[in-house]
């Protein structure tokens, strides 16, 4: 309830004194829902350009979910990876050890 009081109170915000270039509203009256509309400043690349955006929450929610758990996967792999790479390195160190005749010193 107090993050949609939030947002209704910010979107008022928003259409009363909207930000220099830039504009941001519903998609009929569904606060999980909003469109934005961001016109190219002067002396850049996009003057005289706009970009629309469109943000749906589940959508975002469902994608941001899908994102972070294919990031946690690879993260795993390379550190699986890691470890068997150091494992392989200290199985040979091990193998070098044992094949390594003792010194005798003589002074």
């Amino acid at each position: 309830m107090q993050r949609t009081s939030r947002l209704k109170r910010e979107l008022q915000l928003l259409s009363a004194e909207p930000p220099p270039g830039a504009s941001c509203w519903q998609t009929e009256a569904r606060l999980d829902e909003l469109q934005a509309q961001i016109v190219g400043g002067a002396d850049t690349p996009h003057e005289g350009g706009s970009s629309e955006f469109k943000y749906n929450k589940p959508l975002y929610l469902e994608k941001a979910k899908e994102l972070t758990a294919e990031h946690a996967i690879q993260k795993n792999k390379t550190l699986v990876f890691a470890t068997l790479e150091i494992l392989s390195i200290h199985e040979q160190l091990v193998t070098l050890q044992r094949e390594r005749k003792p010194r005798i010193c003589i002074i």
